[in-house]
Parts: structure tokens; C-alpha cells; sequence
């Protein structure tokens, strides 16, 4: 495991060089570019500066249209030349942003520049192209993070790529392992394929095909509330959740823009130091996100002075690239996020949550402060003119680190020492993981706080065992998600091969079949799957304590 507290990283020279080169930057951008009475709450783990190496030298993530990244308008372009360019693309920018990138219409792109190639021709680019987004390109030691959304496209050219997307990616690579990334996200709208007479129908059903054998693809809710008003064909995922649509400077899309930076408030230490009493809570929580506002602020300016937009603009892919950097790129969103809100919640009741009756019986409340926080942002949109969001966060350090400092507060009770010592907080609005609960009670619980969270969320289930071809039981699930407004949702279940015989199924230390030990076991960790034992310190403790949910 990386000390970077990252998964999705290879352990070779150059990650130990970034290991000691990233703390030095980070430090020297606490002391000398940060205000340091912003800087403190980082030092502090009040909240978390979200790749804060890159604080004036780039944004996190982008959404693209295909044919304005290659600039290739020529019909007469082949598909291979087109995945070819795209993948240039992809190692250009994903070497100069921090976070992900997302094709927001990767089938209906793609359909452009099908010609007369063959269904085995398409199939063995899409295979070539898979396994170049699995290779350590990202700095030299990170696959990049990409997210191909899909499955809106209803003419032939377009449903011909989303199926051989699904086969493609449920074939695995080269070496008969699970492909990582990209990430596959079907965009579900009614009327083109969540219901079966949609035209689009068998798509939807091919890929729950597909996510029973790979955990992959994760859904897109273009209905739930947040979505439903603005065109589908304009939105897609970024990342592991990152939602980029609202826009005050010009039409809703996640196309042509992105996130610039996000930061986490610490909803744990903010109870803790709030001594059971609310009105404390909210008055410290009010000046956290008061104080993250103004560094999400100063940290535009900053980087709206890299040399890094240069790309983009020259490139011709973000929106108003033709104006001055700071003009084009207030058109992305500046996120606040939260983790730890039922334990929060625990802290301040001086109850210990032993059961979904916790979460029930505390349940308004709960709503109570996320509504207070999305409140905020907007206060914060119309007074700054600018676009914040409430993103939330997903954790995957965080989990782990915001425990170990809390741990040093001093005269904790034995119930904030309970939740603390466990060693990790719980994501955002997230059930917590340890708790037994159906899988409807868990997405009916959480699909509530997906409004709030213009910024991008995500629900997900955990099955005991892996679900393959039980398209029945996956629909089911779905349908659950969709109809309790969840704007983004997956299924987990445990995803163990033996590399020697290819067996595939929940493996404990040897492969049942042929003893063999040389196992890979990839679970999801923060939107995107990762090798089980790659996982940060906090998400491995998650893993353990991680309850299945009963249908």
C-alpha cells in the first residue's frame, strides 16, 4: 500500500520518489501559499484540502465531448484513428489535472466515426483501448482515472458501441484479470431504457449482465431530481462521483468544464468539539464552511494563474477558453464535502448506533444538516457568483486519517473513543457499514440526501456473494435506486479470481478448486474498483467491518 493512502497506485521508483517530493510541496504550500488561518484547519483535520500538491498549478477533473478533444471533424477518420487520439488525449490531460476525466457520451461520440468496420474490429480496438487505460500512465505510477458515460445513443451506430463496451469490459485484459478502469457509467432515462418497452431496454439488461460479473458499470440517475430538468445528453459522472452541471454563467453541462478543487469538513471533530450541545454545532459548522468558501476561493485565484490552463485553452476544451484563465474557469464548480455525518450525529445524542433504529429515530436531523450545508452553498453561489457545490465526499484517505489525528483529542467520552478507535469514518450520508439493514432500508434512507448534493453522491449495496447472471435480483435493485431519486449507484459484491485456474467466486485464503493462493481480490473503494490489499489503512478496516445487505 502506498503512503500516499491511495489504491490505485504501482509501487515502483517513481512512486517513492512522489512519496517524498508531494509531502515537501505540501507542506511548503501550507506554510507559504495557503493563508495560514485557512491552512490551520487542514494542519488540524477541521476539514481537508483535496489534492492540495496541485493548489495553484491545476484543477481536479474535466468532461468531454470526443470530437471537440481530438478536433477531428472529418468524417473520413477511422474508429481505430479516433480511440487512438483519444487515448493521446487522456495521457496529456490526465498528466496535468489531479482528478478524473469524463467522456459524458462516450456511444454517441464513438458512433461518429464508424465506418464499415466489423463488430470483431470494433471489439479488438475497444479491447487495445481498455487495457492502454490500465497501464501506469498517470505520473508513471497511476492508472488513469476515466469514465466512459453511455447507453443514451438509440441508433444503431451508437448501440453497437455501448454492447461491445459491456463484452469488452466483462472479457477482462489481456491476462484474463478484471479490467480496473475505466469506469462504465449507464445513464438510465426513462423513456429511451429503464422501462421494457424502451428502445434501449435490452442495453440496460445487458449491462446488469455485465455489473453481476465485474461490479462494473455504476448508474447514472438522469430522472432523480437534481437531473430531470436538465438535457441528458449534457450530463455525465467525473471521477468516482463528481456531478458538474449547474451553472450560472451558462447552460447546465458537464461537458467542456469541471470541478477546479474541493475540500472535506470533518463532521466528527466538529460534534466532538461542540460538547453535545447543537446550536454550538451548527454555529462552528457555519464558520468551517464559511472559512472553506474562502479558501476554495483563494485557491481559484491562484491557480488561475498556471501556466496549466494554457492547455485548455489553447485546446480549445473548456468553456469560454477564449477569455483570460480566472473567466473561464469560474465556469467549474468549487465543492465542500462532508464525511461522518451519522457518527456526528451519534456524538451529539451521546447515543452509541447499535441499529437502523439509530438511524431512523434520528433521521430528520440528519436531513436537517445536510439541508443547512446545501442552504450554504447556495448563500454562497448567489453572494460570490460563483459555483459552489455540496459534494459527498467519499474519503478514501480520510477515512483513515481524520481518526488518527482525532484520536489526540483530549478527555474524550468512551462513546467518541468507540468511534474514533475503529479506525475509520464512515463516508458523507453513507448507512454506516457496520450496521445489518435491507438493502431497500438502506436506499430508501439515503436516497433523501442525493438532492442536497449538487456536487455529486453515490449509494451503493454490499451482497454477500457475486451475483453472476442473476439479472432479476440486479433489476430489482435498481429499480430501488431509481425510484428513491438516488442520482448515482452501484453494487458491490466480493470480485476474488485464482489466477492460476480462473476461478471466480468469494475466496477466502486458497482457491476451492485448485488450492492455488495466488489470488487477486478487487472490491470497490471511494467509485472505483481497486486490488483489496492496495486499499488505505482507514478503508481496510472499513472492508472488515462491512455488513452485507438483504434484499
Amino acid at each position: 500500500m502506498s503512503k500516499r493512502n491511495l489504491a490505485n497506485t504501482k509501487d515502483n521508483s517513481i512512486n517513492l520518489i512522489l512519496e517524498k517530493s508531494i509531502d515537501y510541496q505540501k507542506n511548503y504550500i501550507l506554510k507559504s501559499i495557503i493563508p495560514l488561518n485557512l491552512s490551520k484547519n487542514h494542519k488540524n483535520k477541521n476539514f481537508w484540502i483535496h489534492d492540495l500538491e496541485y493548489y495553484d498549478i491545476s484543477h481536479n477533473c474535466i468532461g468531454l465531448n470526443i470530437k471537440t478533444l481530438i478536433k477531428k471533424d472529418n468524417k473520413n477518420i477511422s474508429f481505430e484513428k479516433a480511440l487512438k487520439l483519444l487515448y493521446k488525449k487522456i495521457v496529456e490531460i490526465t498528466n496535468i489535472q489531479s482528478g478524473g476525466i469524463g467522456i459524458i457520451n462516450f456511444d454517441t461520440d464513438m458512433a461518429y466515426y464508424l465506418k464499415n468496420e466489423t463488430k470483431k474490429e470494433i471489439s479488438y480496438h475497444i479491447n487495445d483501448f481498455f487495457n492502454k487505460l490500465n497501464l501506469p500512465i498517470r505520473k508513471g505510477c497511476e492508472k488513469p482515472y476515466v469514465t466512459l458515460n453511455f447507453g443514451l445513443d438509440t441508433s444503431e451506430k451508437g448501440r453497437l458501441i455501448s454492447n461491445v463496451l459491456l463484452e469488452e469490459f466483462e472479457k477482462g485484459n489481456d491476462e484474463n484479470e478484471p479490467y480496473i478502469f475505466p469506469n462504465l457509467v449507464f445513464k438510465i432515462k426513462n423513456g429511451i431504457n429503464y422501462n421494457e418497452k424502451d428502445i434501449n431496454y435490452d442495453l440496460l439488461i445487458r449491462a446488469l449482465k455485465t455489473t453481476s460479473k465485474c461490479m462494473i458499470p455504476t448508474y447514472m440517475n438522469c430522472d432523480s431530481q437534481i437531473n430531470k430538468r436538465v438535457d441528458s445528453k449534457e450530463i455525465g459522472i467525473m471521477g468516482c462521483r463528481s456531478r458538474i452541471v449547474n451553472n450560472i454563467f451558462g447552460k447546465s453541462t458537464s461537458i467542456n468544464r469541471g470541478n477546479i478543487a474541493s475540500v472535506t469538513i470533518n463532521l466528527i471533530k466538529l460534534a466532538i468539539n461542540s460538547n453535545n450541545n447543537k446550536i454550538l454545532f451548527y454555529k462552528e459548522l457555519n464558520n468551517l464552511m464559511e472559512e472553506s468558501k474562502e479558501l476554495l476561493i483563494h485557491r481559484l485565484n491562484k491557480v488561475s494563474n498556471s501556466n496549466m490552463n494554457e492547455y485548455f485553452s489553447n485546446n480549445k476544451i473548456y468553456i469560454d477558453y477564449d477569455k483570460d484563465y480566472y473567466n473561464m474557469l469560474k465556469n467549474g464548480t468549487l465543492s465542500i464535502g462532508f464525511i461522518g455525518l451519522w457518527e456526528s450525529l451519534a456524538i451529539l445524542k451521546n447515543e452509541k448506533i447499535k441499529t437502523i433504529n439509530f438511524i431512523e429515530n434520528n433521521y430528520n436531523e440528519a436531513i436537517q444538516i445536510i439541508k443547512f450545508m446545501h442552504n450554504k452553498i447556495n448563500q454562497f453561489t448567489n453572494k460570490n457568483k460563483l459555483n459552489f457545490s455540496l459534494l459527498a465526499t467519499s474519503g478514501e484517505g480520510i477515512s483513515g486519517i481524520f481518526p488518527e489525528s482525532d484520536k489526540k483529542i483530549k478527555n474524550l467520552s468512551t462513546l467518541q473513543k468507540s468511534i474514533i478507535t475503529k479506525g475509520y469514518y464512515n463516508n458523507s450520508f453513507h448507512i454506516p457499514v457496520e450496521l445489518h439493514t435491507k438493502i431497500s432500508n438502506k436506499i430508501k434512507y439515503e436516497g433523501n440526501f442525493h438532492k442536497y448534493c449538487t456536487g455529486g453522491s453515490i449509494s451503493y449495496v454490499e451482497l454477500k456473494e457475486i451475483p453472476t447472471n442473476n439479472i432479476e435480483a440486479l433489476k430489482e435493485i435498481i429499480q430501488l435506486f431509481y425510484i428513491n431519486d438516488c442520482n448515482y449507484f452501484g453494487i458491490n459484491f466480493p470480485l476474488d479470481k485464482c489466477k492460476d485456474c480462473n476461478y471466480i467466486n468469494k475466496i477466502d485464503k486458497s482457491c476451492p478448486k485448485c488450492g492455488s493462493t495466488n489470488i487477486i481480490k478487487l472490491r470497490r473503494v471511494s467509485g472505483y474498483l481497486s486490488e483489496e490489499n492496495k486499499f488505505a489503512s482507514g478503508k481496510k478496516k472499513e472492508l472488515k467491518n462491512r455488513k452485507n445487505h438483504s434484499l
